[in-house]
């Protein structure tokens, strides 16, 4: 069990530690990017360590639970008559996706993790996770958009969500909505069980839909013509009236990718239409005995005055308190399973027997190769297995049936398989050609020309395969090397 001194907020700079608070707040909300954090505490101008300045980097502590990483955002120094007051503001790693402007690129066949990569990389964001897969035909970032809305469009484009883990993690992903429940939060008519400051619940219709229509349009590639009658309409027949809602993309891939949107935008609307605010004591589960209250857990409540027993979705917390103010933690609670829906139905669906283990090829370390995309190219001969990962090389995992590779260990390693043809997405102009003695083929696309090849490649007249041919060290350019 924590004792009242683990229980304390302790924000810690340069190895520096302070817990004694005048007040303190502490915000966690999966749908509010850059979660903030306000300390303030009365301090001679002479204790001020020098540490102490905007941009130093930070923690906050509940006990020995790392609660936030990030950064100083705000000093601020108040005097008055026989006090002074000391206030430090900031916010977490995500904050300078949130201020800052996005890189400009434009990239095609693009996967979510190469996305995020090029998106946060860049302005510091150094540790990522992306639990979840997805690809857009176009990725396109105009000058001025925020980092944070650049990933929040990729994000919305494939069913997912991005936030900030504690220690500094970016995870691109979804809700656990199969995790059992960490608490439950009681109120009845007489008492009993009681356990709740306040519980007040929230409907409200201004921002609910009962129709949700996606218009859409791409534009054409070398090897598709472009489209723009994509459309899609969910509807949700527990909202009263008509109340339609008309949305126009002007990036979107085929109709799959509309109903995703419609639904997600449907489902956000019932998510925004209930809520569920409780105030507890202290900041962990259970009081003093469990885990920090966290955004992503699921509580059940039960509530007589509300008529409410079931499970809920914790999507926001915040931490206030302060020497007078006691230790309070503010809860808000939606439908269980409505936010990301797609995830929430695969979070329903039970894996039957023993996952097929994953196939990973022995690979060549070539310098003079352009290093592959992270994930998504194809195999010509995709069914062969039996290879080994050598250590100190990059290893390529294939994911059958569909023959796409996703990168292994040693991501800092340019390499290519020894057995395997990779082929590019359209943006990229460089083919890999399997060693030299094999017969494979590039799988429909147009256009590719290749440098410094293990072996030479032609095009066989009748069949289209691809044959090797001593000294030659490029694949024609225009040409459809298939069967």
């Amino acid at each position: 069990m924590a004792t009242q001194s683990e229980d304390r907020l302790t924000v810690r700079v340069a190895g520096l530690e302070h817990r004694d608070w005048t007040s303190y707040s502490l915000d966690s909300d999966l749908l509010t990017p850059a979660d903030a954090w306000r300390v303030s505490l009365g301090i001679p101008a002479a204790k001020i360590p020098a540490s102490i300045k905007p941009w130093a980097k930070m923690e906050v502590l509940l006990g020995s639970n790392l609660l936030l990483t990030g950064r100083i955002d705000r000093i601020e120094r108040e005097l008055a008559k026989d006090t002074q007051t000391l206030s430090l503001s900031g916010r977490d790693n995500a904050a300078v996706l949130v201020d800052c402007s996005a890189p400009i690129f434009t990239q095609r066949q693009a996967s979510l993790e190469e996305i995020v990569d090029l998106v946060a990389r860049p302005l510091g964001i150094e540790r990522i996770d992306v639990r979840t897969t997805g690809r857009q035909k176009k990725v396109e970032i105009e000058p001025g958009i925020t980092a944070w809305d650049a990933l929040k469009q990729a994000c919305e484009a494939n069913g997912c969500w991005a936030w900030m883990e504690p220690d500094g993690t970016m995870v691109v992903g979804g809700p656990d909505y199969s995790a059992a429940p960490v608490s439950s939060l009681v109120e009845r008519y007489d008492g009993k069980g009681n356990n709740t400051l306040s519980l007040s619940v929230r409907e409200d219709v201004s921002s609910r839909y009962s129709e949700v229509t996606v218009l859409g349009q791409t534009h054409g590639t070398e090897s598709e013509d472009g489209k723009n009658d994509i459309m899609h309409r969910e509807t949700d027949p527990n909202v009263p009236g008509y109340r339609p809602l008309i949305i126009a993309k002007g990036e979107c891939d085929n109709e799959e990718e509309a109903k995703r949107r419609a639904k997600k935008e449907l489902m956000d609307s019932r998510l925004a239409g209930f809520e569920i605010t409780a105030r507890v004591r202290g900041h962990r589960v259970g009081g003093q005995s469990g885990e920090p209250w966290r955004p992503g857990q699921r509580v059940h409540v039960l509530s007589e005055p509300h008529g409410l027993d079931g499970v809920y979705f914790l999507m926001k917390r915040a931490f206030i308190g302060g020497k007078d103010r006691g230790r309070i933690t503010e809860l808000t609670l939606k439908e269980d399973g409505v936010w990301l829906p797609e995830l929430a139905d695969k979070s329903k669906v039970k894996k039957k027997g023993k996952k097929a283990p994953a196939k990973w090829w022995t690979c060549e370390r070539r310098e003079s190769h352009r290093r592959p995309n992270s994930a998504g190219f194809r195999s010509g001969a995709a069914g062969l297995s039996g290879c080994d990962d050598r250590p100190g090389y990059q290893a390529w995992r294939a994911a059958s049936p569909g023959g796409r590779f996703e990168r292994g260990e040693a991501p800092s390693q340019r390499a290519v398989s020894a057995l395997r043809l990779y082929l590019g997405p359209p943006s990229r102009d460089t083919v890999y050609c399997a060693a030299a003695g094999r017969k494979d083929r590039a799988l429909g696309h147009r256009g590719y020309r290749g440098r410094g090849l293990p072996g030479g490649w032609t095009q066989k007249r009748r069949s289209g395969r691809l044959q090797p041919v001593r000294g030659q060290d490029r694949v024609e350019r225009g040409k459809d090397y298939r069967d």
